[in-house]
């Protein structure tokens, strides 16, 4: 009966129809005269080895059966005929086979039948005369070499190592070796690491390749390597004196033979590769080395696409600065962390207290070392799995993990994270402490999408900042809700910053002697048909935030020139008008420019303009705005502190400024008799403020008491209810008109 199960083709001699052709198929008589014309021996077996069917009248053992064969090859032969088998896929091999003194290579092509078997085929790759049959064994040569550059050009690169891995085996085998490693150059050409490693099935373990050497114990192999030359071993006694290092290491890991060829690329040695045999060996053959040479070649290409991608994912995903991953990668990897759904973790946005205040005081060179150091603390601070990120800018966001039965415990680690973060840093010695506020979302309490936990983590760092300094806010809902809040005026401050789309409104200042007008405060408006009347303190803090204040100080400016000019065209002299001046506008080098643009434009002194700072803004910015501030005095356009009382000044920093005005807060008028506290620091400012030849404008002034103490005390001017509301310019013009020149405001 025919076996139904053999491949097409292929046939047993003596079976019916010998010379029958089956639908064009071979007879078996033309199989039978191809099979004794091909040099190679054939078989099939199954996944065990075992012949299934062979040629008539064979009678040789299987190379699985074949004691001549080390039992390391016949196990790795075993190897690939059950893999060759179980996953359908053709497979190439050597192995030796030791007769007398000589030891001979056999080549073995196993290919899959379809059915669980496996066609065997081998033939020696040396012949009776010990000739290698050149065109066959360098067109199996160029044939992997093919393959493998194709592996390594098309791989990922993430999958590079992968493909250097396989290409190392397939050469392994190829060469007849037992182990094969890719050392590569490291630490500042100090040591070569161990990056790639095969070992033949069946080679001990103990002799797997050292991983890491130190460079001077391999003078002699450097030497040649560096030289571009390939370096063949047949035997370790064979090293000469110089290679004595090398002939120990050999020794140590019983290596009888080496093949070994450099890595070389941009003009520079960066590694090589190692060929190996456990037993003794005939030598490397021409082929094998030429094998070994183009796999150096290969190798280098793929390992310098590999260094490149890693620089461009270096420069992409990671801050330049301070080695720390940057926002992207931030945001890839909380990704993958929130997939996962482990344990529950907090997400921390930290950001340090007036980091751009030292950058402005001791230069940038300072601050950026400051960020590198505490950049450093962070890494050693962020356990094992925690993610750590710079935000940009003075900002850093860590994970941290949450747990729910001991909640103290993240209390304790949050604790201890501001403590690194504020031990004092020696830079050019100067001893620098630095505070940081932090906001934290946690997951999966708050969120599990990504940009939703940064954003509740951003939204609690902005609570935090707003309590002051080195706070600590966790997000909740009500932030959200007030976030959303914030989000939609600042949508609507934006289209009116565009639109220019604020009004100003004007307040008297008045002679407290005389009761004539010595001035005027702008104070902007906004009127929204969505939002309806905007409460200045709830946009002006939003515009500082978001930077709008710069082109809303401008239109200011702009609309205080016009307004000014105005009235004392329609008659009206106001001898000078008082604008509010945030901050970030002192930091502005644009801010002289518009002043003298609009003073020009209307024709106006400079000394019918005073910009009113309040007294913390004045100290925040102190330095950096000094210059701009003498230069405006020079100018002539008057410096008022605003809100005098409030921050923590004193009038002998005061007195080192371009000041000409102090403006006592609102707050303390109200109280000067009810709280003698109160009336004894209005007092004390008059009188101080008197002895350093400022002038005194007391806000909120609104009964006549409260006037009438204020005009005791000898206060230049007041400015508040008692002389009426701020108003529209129309308004505050026919006001003014209506005064009788010479007699108290009504």
């Amino acid at each position: 009966m025919a076996d139904s199960s053999r491949p097409p083709g292929v046939g047993n001699q003596g079976e019916t129809n010998d010379n029958k052709a089956l639908d064009g198929s071979l007879t078996a008589n033309e199989l039978a005269a191809l099979l004794d014309g091909i040099r190679e021996q054939i078989v099939i077996v199954d996944a065990s080895g075992r012949p299934r069917k062979r040629p008539n009248g064979d009678t040789q053992v299987v190379p699985v059966d074949d004691t001549a064969i080390p039992e390391a090859d016949r196990r790795a032969l075993l190897d690939a005929i059950r893999e060759c088998a179980e996953q359908g896929l053709p497979r190439d091999t050597d192995y030796r086979v030791h007769t007398g003194q000589r030891t001979a290579r056999r080549h073995a092509r196993l290919r899959p039948t379809g059915d669980g078997s496996v066609l065997l085929t081998w033939q020696d790759t040396y012949t009776a005369g010990g000739t290698v049959p050149a065109l066959s064994r360098r067109y199996q040569i160029e044939t992997l070499l093919a393959r493998i550059a194709d592996a390594l050009t098309n791989a990922t690169p993430d999958g590079i190592d992968a493909a250097i891995d396989t290409a190392l085996s397939e050469a392994g085998h190829e060469c007849g070796a037992d182990l094969a490693h890719i050392y590569q150059v490291a630490d500042s050409h100090r040591h070569l690491r161990n990056s790639h490693h095969w070992r033949r099935s069946g080679v001990p373990g103990g002799q797997a390749p050292y991983r890491r050497l130190p460079l001077r114990t391999l003078p002699w192999v450097m030497g040649t390597m560096r030289e571009g030359s390939a370096l063949r071993v047949n035997r370790p006694d064979d090293l000469p004196e110089a290679a004595r290092h090398e002939r120990a290491l050999l020794a140590e890991r019983d290596i009888q033979s080496l093949l070994a060829v450099p890595v070389t690329y941009s003009g520079e040695l960066h590694g090589l590769i190692g060929f190996e045999t456990v037993t003794p060996h005939d030598g490397w053959s021409r082929d094998t080395v030429y094998l070994a040479r183009r796999m150096g070649e290969l190798v280098a290409g793929a390992l310098q696409r590999k260094q490149s991608e890693q620089r461009i994912f270096r420069l992409a995903y990671y801050d330049q600065l301070t080695g720390l991953p940057n926002r992207l990668l931030l945001r890839s990897r909380l990704n993958t962390l929130l997939r996962l759904r482990r344990r529950p973790f907090g997400l921390v946005l930290i950001d340090l207290d007036d980091a751009s205040i030292l950058n402005d005081l001791m230069g940038h060179d300072v601050g950026d070392l400051l960020l590198r150091t505490l950049s450093t603390r962070l890494e050693q601070f962020a356990g094992t799995g925690e993610i750590l990120a710079r935000w940009g800018g003075d900002a850093f966001m860590l994970t941290v993990p949450l747990d729910d039965d001991h909640p103290s415990r993240t209390a304790e680690r949050l604790e201890a994270l501001r403590r690194a973060l504020s031990a004092p840093v020696r830079i050019d010695g100067h001893q620098i402490r630095v505070s940081s506020c932090m906001g934290m979302a946690t997951h999966p309490r708050h969120t599990s999408e990504v940009d939703e936990m940064i954003r509740f983590a951003e939204i609690a760092l902005n609570q935090a900042k707003r309590q002051g300094r080195d706070s600590l806010v966790v997000f909740d809902a009500e932030m959200q809700r007030r976030a959303a809040r914030r989000n939609r005026v600042e949508r609507r401050l934006r289209e009116a910053v565009e639109a220019r789309a604020f009004d100003l409104h004007y307040q008297p200042q008045v002679c407290v002697r005389t009761g004539e007008l010595r001035g005027a405060e702008a104070l902007i408006r906004w009127y929204d048909e969505e939002l309806g009347q905007v409460a200045p303190d709830r946009f002006i803090d939003l515009a500082e935030e978001t930077g709008l204040i710069l082109p809303m100080g401008e239109w200011l400016v702009e609309r205080a020139c016009y307004d000014l000019a105005r009235w004392r065209s329609q008659g009206l002299h106001v001898p000078r008008v008082a604008i509010n001046v945030a901050g970030p506008q002192l930091l502005d080098d644009q801010l002289t420019t518009v002043l003298e643009r609009e003073l020009a434009r209307h024709g106006l002194p400079a000394s019918a303009l005073e910009l009113e700072i309040t007294e913390s803004a004045l100290m925040q910015h102190r330095e950096p705005s000094l210059q701009l501030l003498h230069g405006l005095r020079d100018l002539g356009i008057g410096i008022a502190v605003d809100d005098f009382g409030t921050g923590y000044s004193s009038l002998s920093q005061i007195k080192h400024l371009p000041v000409s005005k102090l403006k006592i807060d609102r707050s303390f008028i109200q109280d000067i008799f009810a709280d003698p506290d109160d009336r004894a620091i209005v007092t004390a400012i008059i009188a101080m403020a008197r002895q350093l030849e400022l002038q005194v404008v007391a806000e909120g002034v609104e009964t006549g008491q409260q006037l009438a103490f204020l005009r005791e005390q000898r206060c230049d001017m007041v400015q508040g209810y008692i002389y009426g509301h701020a108003a529209a310019p129309a308004t505050f013009l026919r006001r003014m008109l209506d005064a009788t020149p010479g007699r108290r405001l009504a």
